[in-house]
């Protein structure tokens, strides 16, 4: 192939890997949960259940490959929920009553990060010169000007911001009659009122180097290898724009609400 690079052969029990940088994970969890019943005199009782999590994750990932193409990639999530509910019941002979209402609380952040290394460029470009130009082309022997521009943006952190929040509302009740020792008859009814967004903002931190702005110096063969003249305007920026997207960013909110009902003999 055109960067002179031979992959590992996809064997899972020959337990080889190609790696250039770190690789790993952290994973933290914390839940709790509380619930309290409250008697109210000899019919009624008051019960409220209290919840919350969180969960982080934080993966160290690697291109999978010896080569310099991203050496660090992953999405850290930041999550957190907490719910709420209050119960009301009671209890005449064979008949339950049941009525209460419910809050959940979501919110998930997290960033997603995809580093650049200085051999990204030439591993897509190349590859892609190799294809139109035919085999026998390398990095060795046609460079094209794709080593420097690769040099230009490495470090350069390509990311997306992702936020989403929901919260969700429930009325509820129920009632439960035994007709006998075999058979009960139940009838419940629901209502619940969500609401919704999320952002996602994509954009780059900028290398290091001031000439990921600068009109890059690649080699006029590459650019008749695909037939065009040289805009004299590409930027390793713009090029890494028209590889992997460029700055974007989007919003969404909506909201609904539904009446549910059960009804049931057993």
């Amino acid at each position: 192939e055109y960067m002179e690079y031979l992959r590992e052969p996809v064997n899972p029990f020959a337990r080889q890997v190609q790696l250039d940088s770190q690789v790993a994970l952290r994973q933290d969890q914390l839940g709790l949960t509380n619930e309290l019943t409250l008697p109210l005199g000899d019919t009624w009782s008051l019960t409220s259940i209290s919840a919350f999590r969180r969960w982080e994750f934080v993966p160290l990932n690697d291109d999978g490959a010896a080569l310099n193409i991203s050496p660090l990639n992953g999405t850290i999530n930041d999550y957190r929920q907490w719910s709420q509910e209050l119960r009301l019941e009671a209890r005449w002979g064979d008949t339950r009553l049941l009525g209460g209402l419910y809050a959940l609380d979501q919110d998930l952040a997290a960033r997603d990060r995809f580093i650049i290394g200085d051999e990204f460029i030439p591993w897509v470009l190349g590859g892609a010169v190799r294809d139109t130009a035919g085999h026998g082309l390398t990095r060795s022997n046609a460079d094209l000007g794709l080593g420097a521009a690769g040099r230009a943006v490495e470090g350069a952190n390509n990311q997306t911001l992702i936020d989403q929040q929901s919260n969700s509302y429930a009325l509820f009740s129920a009632v439960d009659h035994d007709l006998n020792a075999d058979w009960s008859l139940g009838l419940g009814l629901r209502y619940t009122q969500e609401r919704k967004s999320a952002s996602v903002i994509r954009g780059r931190v900028p290398p290091p180097s001031a000439e990921a702005d600068q009109p890059l110096m690649l080699d006029p063969a590459f650019f008749s290898t695909f037939g065009v003249a040289d805009p004299g305007t590409l930027t390793p920026n713009l090029l890494l724009d028209q590889i992997i997207g460029g700055p974007s960013q989007r919003a969404n909110r909506y909201r609904e609400s539904a009446w549910s009902g059960q009804f049931h003999v057993q």
